[in-house]
Formats: C-alpha cells, sequence, structure tokens
C-alpha cells in the first residue's frame, strides 16, 4: 500500500479530515454573519456588525481554504 497522504497512507481518514476541514469552512462563512446579525439586534444597528462578520467569516475562510490546497499533497496513483 503507497504512502498517498500525510496522514500515513489511510485515504478514509484523509478523507475525513479533508471533509471536517471544509465542515469548518463552510462553518465559518455562516457562524460569523449570524454572529453580527445577532450583535446588531442586540444594540439596535443597522447591518454595520453583520456585514463586518460576513467580512471576518469570508476572509478566514478564505485563509483556511488556501491553508487546506496548500497543505494537501496530490495523490499518487
Amino acid at each position: 500500500m503507497e504512502n498517498n497522504d500525510r496522514i500515513g497512507g489511510n485515504s478514509i481518514a484523509h478523507g475525513y479530515a479533508v471533509g471536517v476541514s471544509v465542515l469548518a469552512i463552510s462553518a465559518q462563512i455562516v457562524v460569523f454573519p449570524l454572529l453580527g446579525f445577532w450583535v446588531d439586534s442586540k444594540l439596535h444597528t443597522s447591518f454595520v456588525f453583520g456585514a463586518l462578520g460576513f467580512v471576518i467569516g469570508l476572509y478566514t475562510a478564505v485563509r483556511q481554504l488556501i491553508r487546506l490546497t496548500q497543505n494537501d499533497p496530490p495523490l499518487k496513483k
């Protein structure tokens, strides 16, 4: 069995690791804006914190996606 990935050759473990990373990326895009809208509702502001939460969520998601693609070596066949 070849060592196809950084997790020691176990392709199932590699799949779960990538899946969890993608789930974390999608959660970052959703959670930060929701927190911002919640703060907006508590402080009775317009959409300032919602927009800020969107920008922070998008930045962290893109950063995580770049980190995921740079650290993930291509699989050998």
